[in-house]
Order: structure tokens, then C-alpha cells, then sequence
């Protein structure tokens, strides 16, 4: 049996659609959220060493390839990571030197305090300094490039 008609329409009335209000003021909440993590938030941005190794007097030297060219310089924070060490070193680049086959990076560092492994000259890990901050729109921006096509190149400061 059919519903009558006026009946129907009471319905419709009677209806607020709060819930549905409420439920796109959630969206556009989470919307507005994600737009401004989008074009506000800062990503750091990492130059990853080809190798280094432990150096006496708390010094370390790091080999960089020359696309690192312009990006490092003295008094930028890094983290020096040892072969068979958990966690991150904390070290400040103290000189950088051009060489053939890429940058010398020679940094000062302080050892962790109550560390079981002994820190020695020669012991090899590598160097992660951080050489820019970048949203993640302008991140978005340069993979795609000027030509509209996706392209993955080394990121400049």
C-alpha cells in the first residue's frame, strides 16, 4: 500500500538535516586542515653522504657527490650515523672542500654520554645534513617542473 502524498510531505518538514549539516562542516574542517598542512607545514630536507668515517678529537669526514654543490655549508646541524650504533649523532659542519670527485666535509661532533660502544678513529657510517626546509605544495611543484610533466631532480634551497 502506497504512502499518501501529504503524509510524505509532513515528512519532508518535519526532517532539519542536522546530521547532515554536521557531517559537511566535518569535511570541510578536515578540508581546511589538510590545505593548511598542505601549503603551511615545512619538510626538512636531507644531503645524504656517500660515506664518512670517525676522525681523533671528536671529528668526522664525509664524503658528498658534487650534486651537493651550493647546499652545505659551515654551521649547519647534521646527524652522523655509525655502522653497528643505533640513533643519530648529533654534529655541526665545521669546514667544506671541493675536491674531483665531489665535497670534503669535515664536522665537529660530541659523543653521547654513557655509550656503550667505544667511539675510535676509522669507524665508517654516514652524514645526513639538513640543507632546506620546503612545504609540501612546493615539493608537489617541483617534481611536476615547468613543463607540466612529473619530473624527480635534486632539490635546491
Amino acid at each position: 500500500m502506497s504512502t499518501p502524498f501529504s503524509r510524505t510531505l509532513r515528512s519532508l518538514h518535519a526532517d532539519n538535516f542536522r546530521g547532515s549539516v554536521w557531517l559537511v562542516l566535518l569535511g570541510l574542517l578536515a578540508l581546511i586542515l589538510w590545505f593548511s598542512w598542505f601549503f603551511l607545514a615545512q619538510i626538512l630536507i636531507y644531503e645524504t653522504s656517500q660515506s664518512a668515517s670517525l676522525q681523533p678529537e671528536n671529528k668526522v669526514t664525509a664524503t658528498f657527490p658534487l650534486s651537493a654543490a651550493g647546499r652545505i655549508r659551515p654551521g649547519q646541524s647534521a646527524q652522523l650515523q655509525l655502522e653497528g650504533l643505533s640513533g643519530d649523532i648529533p654534529a655541526q659542519v665545521s669546514q667544506v672542500e671541493q675536491t674531483l670527485q665531489g665535497f670534503t666535509v669535515s664536522l665537529d661532533f660530541q659523543p653521547v654520554p654513557g655509550s656503550p660502544v667505544q667511539l675510535q678513529p676509522g669507524l665508517k657510517g654516514t652524514v645526513k645534513i639538513e640543507t632546506a626546509q620546503a612545504s609540501p605544495a612546493t615539493l608537489v611543484l617541483r617534481a611536476i617542473g615547468p613543463s607540466g610533466q612529473i619530473v624527480f631532480s635534486p632539490l635546491k634551497p
